[in-house]
């Protein structure tokens, strides 16, 4: 009776293990895979982290990004890589925008600007050299040299027809100042005229 049940028995045996084997995988279909742990987090991150040694592969060694400008201009407003327009460094000081100022002028020094082109208008060299410094003196000559001189820019500078004088700065050369101006004519002409004073006499004149 015993050995005819054997038999039957082992079948029983087989069917059951072959059942549980059957629901385990089922419930965890990839073996490799602890069934305990959560597979959804820990599969996620190797597709996510997969493509990441293919990317760095793709860029020299040491390679650092240097054109800012670019990516600061291909940013988006309000992200932390925009440039905002106040925050541009700018020139303080723009050329042809008006923002430049003279320093203060002198009284004396507006005084000797319209002495001397009174002087150069009229022929007057007493005029011309009142507050002059001796090598000015000197190098005025006779007064027919500097009459022929006055005759000369007169001829070529019509400022008898009147002239407008915009102060435009000073160059400190000690001992000595030279003050600089733009002559705008009444004929529509433009000079320069410099004027350099030493301890606040005349050591040279000139209009360009």
């Amino acid at each position: 009776m015993e050995k005819s049940l054997k038999p039957v028995m082992e079948c029983l045996f087989a069917l059951g293990m072959l059942a549980a084997c059957t629901t385990a995988m089922a419930a965890n279909p990839n073996p490799l895979v602890d069934g305990n742990a959560p597979t959804t987090s820990n599969s996620k991150s190797v597709t996510q982290g997969a493509p990441a040694p293919y990317k760095q592969a793709q860029e020299p060694l040491g390679y650092a990004p240097t054109d800012t400008g670019k990516s600061a201009s291909a940013a988006t407003a309000g992200s932390p890589g925009a440039v905002e327009p106040s925050a541009r460094k700018l020139n303080p000081n723009p050329i042809g925008q008006g923002a430049y100022r003279p320093p203060p002028l002198p009284a004396h020094v507006k005084v000797d600007l319209h002495r001397l082109l009174e002087a150069l208008m009229t022929g007057n060299q007493r005029l011309w050299i009142e507050h002059a410094t001796p090598p000015f003196r000197q190098a005025t000559g006779s007064p027919s040299r500097f009459a022929a001189m006055a005759h000369a820019l007169t001829s070529r500078y019509d400022l008898k027809s009147g002239w407008h004088a915009d102060f435009l700065t000073i160059l400190n050369n000690p001992p000595m100042k030279t003050y600089v101006w733009r002559l705008r004519l009444n004929d529509g002409r433009q000079l320069l005229a410099t004027l350099t004073l030493q301890q606040g006499h005349v050591a040279g004149f000139y209009l360009l």
